[in-house]
C-alpha cells in the first residue's frame, strides 16, 4: 500500500500539527515522521482504508483511521514518543 497524500488526512491536521511540535520529532517528508532519527509515523490510504503506521519497540503497529480512532492514534503516538524521548531528556 502506497503512502498517502496529506490532503487525504485533512481531518488529522490538528494532531499532525501537534506532533510537529514534539521534541526530537522531524517530518522528513509530508506525513513521514522520525523521532531521534528513527522512523516513527507514516500513513497509508487506498479506496477502502486509511491507516497510520506507528513504530513501537515491538515493531510497527497499524492504527485504522476513522473519526472514532483519532483519540486512540493520539494515545499511541504520545506513549511511543514519551518512551523514546523522556528517558533521554531526564538524564
Amino acid at each position: 500500500m502506497a503512502r498517502t497524500d496529506l490532503s487525504l488526512l485533512a481531518d488529522l491536521t490538528p494532531l499532525l500539527d501537534e506532533v510537529r511540535t514534539w521534541p526530537a520529532v522531524e517530518e522528513r517528508a509530508p506525513g513521514t515522521f522520525y523521532c531521534r532519527s528513527k522512523p516513527f509515523l507514516h500513513f497509508h490510504c487506498n479506496q477502502h482504508r486509511r491507516r497510520a503506521d506507528v513504530r513501537t519497540d515491538a515493531g510497527w503497529v497499524e492504527v485504522d483511521l476513522d473519526d472514532s480512532d483519532q483519540p486512540r492514534l493520539r494515545q499511541v503516538l504520545l506513549a511511543e514518543h514519551q518512551s523514546r524521548v523522556s528517558p533521554q531528556v531526564s538524564q
